[in-house]
């Protein structure tokens, strides 16, 4: 109901959202490693907001896909650095 009101240009006001995770999932068990050690690591902030995101993509409530968009390629361009050190490709 609230996507057909927003393309009518009418707002029903903030909906309310509820972000679950699997504490059991490997990334989430890896930020909280990483959390424990260091809360303010950007990393943390970077993945939590692309998670919540993403979910929101996936429900087609995402307002600004530019912003998710950057991220990801940040983040994919710091993993294929760390890919290509683990691995010796230098």
């Amino acid at each position: 109901m609230h996507k057909i009101l927003k393309m009518t240009n009418k707002e029903m006001g903030q909906q309310k959202k509820i972000f679950e995770v699997n504490p059991n999932h490997k990334l989430v068990r890896n930020l909280i490693r990483v959390f424990k050690v260091d809360s303010e690591n950007q990393f943390i902030k970077d993945a939590t907001e692309q998670l919540y995101e993403s979910a929101l993509l996936q429900e087609g409530n995402l307002d600004d896909p530019h912003k998710l968009v950057k991220r990801i390629n940040q983040m994919l361009e710091q993993s294929s650095d760390w890919f290509v050190k683990l691995n010796n490709y230098n």
